[in-house]
């Protein structure tokens, strides 16, 4: 899903995050935060493709790999925290682990309004509380 650029401060782009991809020397700065293991910094390669790893294909080569984007997390979650020390460039792969609860939790959210439902103590967008 494409990040929506309106829910950060104007500077974001601009100054924010090239100054944490700067510190991170553009490489992910995980060290286990997401919840994996690995070590000092996780083995994906950042802003090239991923080298192939497999045998020898004949003629046709190897297959293309995507490449590993390389994103800045609030590891608070929260967008309008944007000190240095709450920021980390994460790869696409470390930065969805650290967020996997909330990504749960919305996505359950999502699934109840839609049958026109919310959580117990949560106001419903069709108004009133459950």
């Amino acid at each position: 899903m494409p990040v929506n650029y309106d829910d950060y401060p104007p500077e974001w782009l601009t100054e924010i995050r090239p100054r944490i991809l700067e510190r991170a020397g553009h490489r992910c700065e995980c060290r286990g935060i997401c919840g994996d293991e690995h070590g000092d910094r996780c083995e994906e390669e950042h802003g090239q493709p991923a080298r192939w790893a497999g045998g020898q294909l004949g003629l046709l080569g190897p297959p293309p790999r995507p490449m590993v984007v390389l994103t800045v997390a609030h590891l608070d979650h929260d967008r309008e925290h944007n000190a240095d020390g709450n920021l980390a460039a994460l790869c696409q792969r470390c930065h969805l682990r650290l967020d996997r609860v909330q990504h749960a939790e919305n996505a359950a959210r999502s699934r109840l309004e839609a049958r026109g439902r919310t959580l117990p103590g949560q106001v419903s967008i069709w108004g009133g509380e459950e």
